[in-house]
């Protein structure tokens, strides 16, 4: 189970860094909250 949870938060830090790039220096509203959502996630 503890593979699971590592392999999850993996992909959700590949997905942040990818939206954070379209964030455009989080200037960009919907980016900048999934970015904020998928941190909280991984708390």
């Amino acid at each position: 189970m503890p593979w699971f949870y590592l392999l999850i938060a993996g992909f959700l830090e590949i997905v942040r860094v990818c939206i954070m790039k379209h964030s455009s220096g989080f200037t960009r509203l919907i980016p900048l909250l999934i970015t904020i959502l998928i941190k909280l996630l991984k708390i």
